[in-house]
């Protein structure tokens, strides 16, 4: 078993009781599916910060003086 740090948060009543309800339809504990939600929703979010990370740099072909003039296009 890996090491834990037990951590406490407020949450709002109706994931408490979905986390509650998952955990005895799966007969598991409600902290082993509270902490599965957890690291999917984070995976999701670093996911979503390493897309934009990698594009970031996508548009740097049109920062010129050539293009400029079309900066000012959404300024009309």
């Amino acid at each position: 078993m890996s090491e834990k740090t037990k951590v406490s948060y407020y949450v709002a009543p109706a994931i408490a009781r979905s986390v509650k309800l998952l955990a005895v339809r799966e007969s598991r504990p409600a902290s082993e599916v509270a902490e599965e939600a957890l690291e999917a929703f984070l995976s999701d979010r670093q996911e979503g910060l390493d897309w934009q990370r990698a594009a970031e740099g996508a548009f740097k072909l049109w920062e010129n003086p050539e293009d400029a003039v079309y900066d000012e296009l959404g300024d009309a």
